[in-house]
């Protein structure tokens, strides 16, 4: 109460039907969607987090209605699909720095993301798990004569991302001597869809499985350097 006096008397009065989702639309708007101050892929995952876990859970909810126990309720809905930590740390953050930037404005009182209840909790980060031999060997057979076969064998053996497995070109590949070139990612772009992105340059060494299969997709192919591979 004290704080809405305070704030009424400078002038500034809360929207008290302001809903987080709308909180959310003007903080993309004015805030994330500035392409000086955040890259392309941040402003591509900021719209992802709160497309798909904020706004489903909270967006109904007015602003200043918030409580801290609506956030930890939420946390515990995003571990409970089976997530990691991380990804739910990586929420969070998203999610504080949208009220702060709410706070700064004058659309809500306080961040209750830095109320203890909110919080996460710290524990050590899980252990990914990962495919055995064997496991990979099955997915493979799987996808054997399918589209998917060349980049899988590539993520598995050279350990790629997604993005620079499908940006890989004939030209970054030297089949005899059984290395590749990261030299790009492709990344969506909001409201452009793909694009390059150069990478750091980092060779990588290619299986005794997946040159052969590099090479019969290209004589299959006949396309020049420049050309994807996928």
């Amino acid at each position: 109460l004290v704080q809405l006096q305070s704030q009424a008397e400078g002038g500034v009065v809360p929207n008290h039907r302001l809903t987080m989702g709308d909180l959310f639309d003007r903080w993309l708007d004015e805030w994330v969607d500035d392409d000086e101050r955040y890259a392309s892929e941040t402003q591509v995952g900021y719209h992802s987090s709160v497309k798909l876990y904020l706004r489903p859970s909270i967006g109904h909810i007015r602003a200043l209605s918030l409580q801290p126990s609506h956030v930890a309720e939420l946390w515990r809905q995003i571990r409970a699909e089976g997530y990691a930590l991380s990804s739910v740390t990586h929420h969070y953050d998203i999610l504080r720095g949208a009220l702060n930037w709410a706070k700064s404005h004058g659309l809500v009182l306080r961040n209750v993301c830095d109320s203890d209840v909110a919080k996460l909790p710290n524990s050590r980060p899980a252990e990914r798990p990962v495919l055995s031999l064997r496991q990979m060997l099955m997915v493979l057979e799987r996808v054997r004569g399918t589209k998917l076969a060349l980049p899988l064998m590539i993520a598995m053996s050279a350990g790629t991302r997604r993005g620079e497995c499908i940006g890989m070109k004939w030209g970054d590949v030297d089949v005899i001597g059984r290395r590749m070139m990261v030299r790009r990612s492709i990344i969506r772009v909001k409201g452009q869809g793909l694009k390059e992105k150069p990478r750091l340059k980092r060779p990588l060494l290619l299986s005794p499985q997946l040159s052969p299969e590099k090479q019969k997709r290209r004589n299959k192919a006949g396309t020049p350097n420049s050309h994807f591979i996928l």
